[in-house]
Order: structure tokens, then C-alpha cells, then sequence
């Protein structure tokens, strides 16, 4: 836009050229945030698949960004994309090896994929580090489910239940675990 434009445009045509320049000058990590917003409104109503592609794009942007690798590794999970979900939570961990999300999250997929070794070394690294993560503890109860050791089922459903996990709670009951 020249001068001459703005002077005929008023201030109609300063506020276009402001305009204009601000989206000329919105960052990468702006444009990463508007694409990872959109792909949580979409995994928020279970359109997994465009909450995957949106990722994707604010990962175009920002593909240093652990978070948006493990959000769209659990988009893959709900997919059943298994092996796309693990890497992204192996390069979500590579970015930030202490991101327990991603730990328990990678858990879950070699769980899925009767991984049950790895799946415990996720869960149990989860719970090293925060033994507080109700959550690990109820997944890795699952695991222990699933390779019959009942005994190390009912102490991590217990220990997720008095971290008040709703999961635990419930399926405890479902099980006969408590009386409740």
C-alpha cells in the first residue's frame, strides 16, 4: 500500500496497513499456538483425525515443541496409529526426557501393543518421579492385570484409588476390590 493510498483511505486505510503488518509480522510460535488450539477444539470433540492434522501443522511451526508431539501422539493413540503415537512420544522425550505425560502416554500404546515389559518401564519411571501420578499407577495395575499378578493389581489400584483416581475407584468396584 503507498502513502498516496493511505491519505485517500483515511484512517481506513492505516488501520489495513497496520493490519496487514501485523499478520506479516505473526511469529511461528503465534501460528503454532492458533493450529494447537484449533487441534484441542477438535480432540475435545473426539475428531481425532483433524486434531492430528492440526498438530501437524503447529508442528510445521514449532517442531521443537514436546507437548504438541505428545498431544498428537495421543490424537495416533485414540487412531490406533500405534507406531505414528510412539514416535511422537519418542521425540516428545527426546525434546523433554522428563515429561511424565509422554512416559505414561508411551506406556499406554506398548501396553496396547502387549509390550507389557516397556509399558512397566514407562509406568514405573512415571511413578520414580512423581509418586503422586495416580494415573501410572492405575495403568501399570492394568498391565499387571493382563500378565496375572494379581497381587501387584490390587496394590497399584489401591494406591491409584487413594490418590483419588476415578478410573481405579471404579473399576475396583467393577472387580470386587472394595466395598463400596
Amino acid at each position: 500500500m503507498k502513502t498516496k493510498d493511505i491519505l485517500k483511505g483515511g484512517m481506513i486505510g492505516l488501520f489495513m496497513l497496520l493490519f496487514s503488518s501485523v499478520f506479516a509480522q505473526e511469529s511461528n510460535k503465534d501460528s503454532a499456538v492458533l493450529h494447537a488450539g484449533h487441534a484441542l477444539i477438535y480432540e475435545q470433540a473426539g475428531n481425532y483425525d483433524l486434531a492430528a492434522e492440526e498438530y501437524t501443522v503447529a508442528l510445521s511451526f514449532d517442531s521443537e515443541n514436546a507437548v504438541l508431539y505428545d498431544k498428537r501422539g495421543v490424537c495416533y493413540t485414540k487412531l490406533e496409529k500405534y507406531r505414528k503415537a510412539l514416535a511422537d512420544f519418542n521425540t516428545a522425550l527426546m525434546l523433554l526426557p522428563d515429561n511424565l505425560d509422554s512416559y505414561n502416554h508411551r506406556g499406554i500404546v506398548f501396553f496396547l501393543l502387549n509390550n507389557y515389559n516397556k509399558a512397566l518401564n514407562d509406568f514405573d519411571e512415571v511413578i520414580h518421579a512423581d509418586s503422586s501420578y495416580s494415573k501410572a499407577y492405575f495403568n501399570r495395575g492394568l498391565v499387571k492385570m493382563a500378565i496375572n499378578d494379581e497381587k501387584g493389581l490390587s496394590e497399584d489400584l489401591k494406591k491409584a484409588a487413594s490418590l483419588n483416581n476415578e478410573k481405579a475407584i471404579s473399576f475396583m468396584k467393577e472387580i470386587g476390590l472394595c466395598q463400596n
